[in-house]
This record gives structure tokens, sequence and C-alpha cells, in this order.
């Protein structure tokens, strides 16, 4: 299994730039399955073992909607 991440990309300021001269700003956050699934190795707050602790979204996401 390969997961392929751009990390070349700064994709905060590519949505920063993009709402700078916009009127209305439509936000969709979330998770996907490779942080929610079954036995999960996955070591971030508000996951274990493949299950939510909490209903908050990724801090990654948070982050940025706050900025936005």
């Amino acid at each position: 299994y390969l997961n392929w991440t751009d990390v070349s990309r700064d994709l905060k300021a590519e949505a920063m730039a993009a709402a700078e001269d916009a009127d209305v700003i439509l936000f969709f956050g979330g998770i996907d399955a490779n942080l929610e699934g079954e036995e999960m190795g996955v070591e971030l707050d508000g996951f274990l073992g493949g299950d939510r602790t909490h209903i908050k979204l990724p801090e990654s996401q948070e982050t940025l909607l706050k900025a936005l």
C-alpha cells in the first residue's frame, strides 16, 4: 500500500490565497480511511486503535478553518 503526498505544495497557503478574494468560503473537512479503520496504528490526538476518542476535527483542519 502506497500513500502519495506532494509535500512540495503549501496547501494552507493555497487555500488562504483562494479565499482572499472570495465572498463566501465553503469548508469541507473530516477524515478518511487512512485515519479511521479497524486496528489502525495511527498515533494522533483523537484516535486510538482505529477509533475516534473525540468528535473534534483534526488539529490541522481546525487551524485552517480558524485562519480562513
